[in-house]
C-alpha cells in the first residue's frame, strides 16, 4: 500500500459560513480522508501514561469499537513479542528528543492470533515550556505491502544464491550486447574475480574476433525476431588462441510490457564432453573395423567347424549315399531287362523306373542337406521352426545313430512359436550337440546307448531344446571347462564345436550349458527367444 497523501483542507472562509461551521467541516473532511486511508488516529498522554484511540485504531489492532484499555502498557502487550523492545525505546527516544516518530511494526490480533503489520507517524506535543505533554499519531495497516516486500527480498534472495551457486555462465545483456549482469562463473571463466568488473563491457572486449561477431549475430537476430536460440553449440576462440565449446541457450529479455530490451543466456562448458566424443567416434570407428574383421573371421570359423562336422560323418555320409546310389544301378540294370526282354515288359520296366526316381530323390537330399550346412557363412535371420530344423538334422545323421546302435527318441512340443534365427547356425548347433552326444556313448554297451532330443515353451518368451544322452557324462569337467576354445577329447579334433555354438546361441539371444542327468550321461540344453509378433 502506497503512503496516504494528505488532502489539502480548505481554509479560506466562503461567504455566510461561520468560523464554527468551517471548523466542522474541516473536521468531516479530515474524518473523511482518514477512513479512506484506513488510518487510526491516536493520542499517548505523558503525564498519566493514558492513550485514547478512535474506532479505525480499535480495527487496526483486532479489537471491537471502545474495547481498548486504554493504557500505554496495553498498547504494548499487543505489539509482536520480537518488536515490542524496539517500539518501546525508539517511542522513548521520540519523546527525550522531541522528534517525529517514523516506524513500522508487527501486531498480534487477540481474537484469532493473527499477526499484521502496522505504520505509525507521530509528533510531540510541548506545552509553552517545552515541556512534552502528549503524543499524537496516525496509524495505518501496511501488512500486504510488507508481505510483498518480502516476497520480493526472497525471490531477490534465490535468484542471487541461484546465480552464486549455479556454474553454468549466466549472463543478461541490452540491446547493444553489453553486459548488465552476470554471475560469478563467467566473471571467473573471464579471469575476474568480481562480477561487476564485466559490466558494460562486450564479447568484442573479452573474446577473438571471430567469436564476438558471431554471438553479435545471434544476439541481434533474437532482437529482431524475438525467437530464442536453445542448446546450440558454440566455439568460443579466446585472445590467446585456445578453443573452447559450450552449449549455449540465448532468449529475449522483456521489460513488464512485453517490449524486448536485451537478452539473457546460460552457457554450459562442453569441452572435455566434445573432446571425449571426438575420441569416441575415432575410436568407434577403428572399433567398427576390427568389430568387421572379427565378424568375418567368426563366420569363417564357423563355417570351418561345419566343414569338420560335416567331415566327421563323411563315412555315414557315404554310407547314406552309397545305398540310393547302389539301388539306381540295380534298378537300371533291371529295367533294362525288362525292356530287352521278347516281347518288352513295359510294367516290370515302368516299377523299376519308379525305384530309380526314389533312390534318386534319396540321395538328392542327402546332397542337398549337406550343402545346405556348407554353403552358408553369412548370417541370415529368419523365421524359423525349430522342431523342423532338429527333423531335418536327425535325418542327417541317421546312418551315424545306426552305425553306432543308438536309440533316438524325439520329444518335440508341436505347438512351439516360430523363432527369429540363422537355421544353417542353429542346425550346426544341433548337430554339434547330436554328434558329441554319440561320440559320449561310445565308451558304453550298444544296448544302452539311448539319444533323447525334446523341445518345449519355457514359461518366459523363450523355447528350449534339449539334447540328452546315457554316456558318462561330464565327469569332473564343467561346462564352462569343456566350452573354451580348443578343449577336445578327441585324437583329431578341434576343440571348437561348443565355443562356436556357444557364441552362435548367444548371438541369438538365448544361452547354453549343460548338467548332469538324475542317473547318468549329460544333458545339453539352449533357450532361444521367441519371434516378436
Amino acid at each position: 500500500m502506497n503512503e496516504p497523501q494528505w488532502p489539502a483542507i480548505l481554509t479560506s472562509q466562503h461567504s455566510g459560513i461561520g468560523n464554527e461551521e468551517l471548523s466542522r467541516r474541516n473536521k468531516d473532511q479530515l474524518d473523511l480522508a482518514l477512513s479512506s486511508a484506513r488510518m487510526g488516529t491516536w493520542d499517548w498522554y505523558l503525564l498519566d501514561r493514558s492513550m485514547q484511540w478512535d474506532e479505525r485504531m480499535h480495527a487496526l489492532f483486532g479489537l471491537a469499537p471502545s474495547t481498548f484499555g486504554g493504557r500505554y502498557e496495553h498498547f504494548l502487550e499487543m505489539i509482536h513479542g520480537e518488536n515490542r523492545q524496539q517500539v518501546t525505546r525508539e517511542f522513548a527516544q521520540a519523546v527525550e528528543r522531541r522528534a517525529e516518530y517514523d516506524g513500522e511494526f508487527r501486531v498480534v490480533w487477540p481474537a484469532d492470533g493473527s499477526v499484521h503489520t502496522l505504520r505509525a507517524r507521530s509528533k510531540v506535543v510541548c506545552d509553552n515550556q517545552g515541556k512534552p505533554l502528549l503524543v499524537t499519531g496516525v496509524s495505518w495497516d501496511v501488512s500486504e505491502r510488507s508481505q510483498m516486500e518480502n516476497a520480493l527480498a526472497q525471490e531477490r534472495f534465490l535468484l542471487k544464491t541461484l546465480m552464486d551457486t549455479l556454474p553454468d555462465r549466466i549472463y543478461f545483456k541490452d540491446r547493444e550486447s553489453r553486459f548488465v549482469a552476470v554471475n560469478r562463473a563467467t566473471a571467473a571463466v573471464l579471469g575476474l574475480e568480481n562480477p561487476a568488473d564485466v559490466l558494460g563491457k562486450t564479447d568484442a572486449d573479452l573474446f577473438a574476433r571471430e567469436h564476438a561477431q558471431a554471438a553479435l549475430r545471434d544476439e541481434q537476430e533474437i532482437l529482431r525476431t524475438g525467437q530464442p536460440l536453445v542448446n546450440m553449440e558454440e566455439k568460443e576462440t579466446w585472445p590467446d588462441g585456445h578453443e573452447t565449446w559450450v552449449s549455449t541457450s540465448k532468449l529475449p529479455l522483456r521489460d513488464p510490457n512485453g517490449r524486448i530490451i536485451g537478452t539473457f543466456g546460460l552457457s554450459r562448458d562442453i569441452t572435455e564432453k566434445k573432446r571425449a566424443a571426438e575420441k569416441l567416434a575415432a575410436l568407434t570407428g577403428e572399433l567398427g573395423e576390427k568389430n568387421e574383421a572379427m565378424r568375418e573371421a567368426q563366420a569363417a570359423l564357423t563355417h570351418v567347424s561345419r566343414v569338420t562336422t560335416v567331415g566327421e560323418l563323411a563315412a555315414s555320409i557315404a554310407h547314406e549315399l552309397t545305398q540310393p546310389l547302389a539301388g539306381v544301378v540295380t534298378n537300371s540294370n533291371a529295367c533294362l531287362r525288362w525292356l530287352d526282354s521278347a516281347p518288352p515288359n513295359f510294367e516290370e520296366g515302368r516299377q523299376a523306373v519308379m525305384q530309380i526316381l526314389r533312390d534318386g530323390r534319396r540321395a538328392t537330399e542327402v546332397i542337398a542337406r549337406i550343402r545346405m550346412l556348407l554353403g552358408q557363412t553369412r548370417t541370415e535371420m529368419v523365421p524359423v521352426d525349430i522342431n523342423k530344423a532338429i527333423q531335418e538334422v536327425v535325418a542327417f545323421v541317421q546312418a551315424e545313430l545306426k552305425k553306432n546302435g543308438v536309440k533316438l527318441r524325439l520329444n518335440l512340443d508341436p505347438v512351439l512359436p516360430v523363432i527369429d534365427g540363422d537355421r544353417v547356425q542353429l542346425q550346426q548347433v544341433i548337430l554339434n550337440l547330436l554328434i558329441n552326444a554319440i561320440e559320449a556313448m561310445g565308451s558304453i554297451d550298444r544296448d544302452d546307448r539311448e539319444l533323447q532330443v525334446a523341445s518345449e515353451r519355457q514359461e518366459r518368451a523363450s523355447i528350449l531344446v534339449a539334447v540328452r544322452d546315457s554316456g558318462p557324462g561330464l565327469g569332473q569337467q564343467s561346462f564352462e571347462e569343456i566350452s573354451k576354445p580348443f578343449f577336445t577329447t578327441k585324437p583329431h579334433g578341434m576343440g571348437m564345436g561348443l565355443s562356436i555354438s556357444q557364441s552362435i546361441i548367444r548371438n541369438h539371444g538365448g544361452r547354453l550349458w549343460a548338467e548332469p542327468n538324475v542317473d547318468r550321461g549329460a544333458k545339453f540344453q539352449f533357450t532361444l527367444p521367441v519371434r516378436n509378433g
